[in-house]
């Protein structure tokens, strides 16, 4: 009998010990599922200006586009967003490159255009400012927290600031539209 219970303490410490090590995959801390809080970030613009969710409060909707300039699908994306600005007035919209992309962003914004839009106060383009999180490859909090490698990565945002659309790789510029029309 006294080996059955010293096998129960046991098995008993063993799973407790199991969950409480269990990551807590809420939507509070997920910011990688649909319905999660958008995450902090700050984006430093090419004048050096820093962007945060603060910056972006007035505004009903919020795209967040993790962009690479070289990415064929982030060019097809940002010409479609030139082409269809007019129902994107009211979005703010924040392209947010990764550590090492700054120099290519003129040519980016260039090439497709964005330069005909990037004098409204809706549109900001940029590269993640956000504490480090990574030393070694220097990887911040919110890319760590957020960025599922396919680009672009377009996370919209409701006037609560939860997700309610993403989209990886390819994306569709009239699935883009409905969801910011939506109320």
């Amino acid at each position: 009998m006294r080996g059955f219970y010293l096998i129960f303490t046991l098995v008993l410490l063993c799973h407790t010990e199991v969950f409480s090590q269990a990551k807590d995959l809420s939507k509070e801390y997920n910011y990688k599922m649909p319905g999660a809080n958008i995450p902090p970030f700050e984006v430093k613009t090419l004048k050096g200006a820093l962007v945060s969710n603060k910056d972006v409060a007035a505004y009903d909707k919020v795209m967040l586009i993790l962009f690479n300039p070289s990415c064929g699908h982030c060019q097809d994306l940002a010409k479609d967003i030139v082409k269809e600005y007019k129902g994107l007035e009211n979005v703010a919209i924040i392209y947010i490159g990764g550590k090492g992309v700054d120099e290519h962003i003129p040519r980016f914004i260039e090439e497709t255009g964005l330069d005909k839009i990037l004098d409204q106060k809706n549109v900001y383009i940029g590269t993640d400012n956000t504490k480090k999180s990574d030393t070694q490859y220097e990887i911040s909090e919110f890319l760590y927290n957020l960025f599922e490698f396919r680009l672009p990565q377009v996370n919209i945002y409701d006037q609560k600031r939860t997700m309610i659309y993403k989209s990886l790789g390819t994306a569709d510029i009239n699935a883009i539209l409905e969801k910011v029309n939506t109320k």
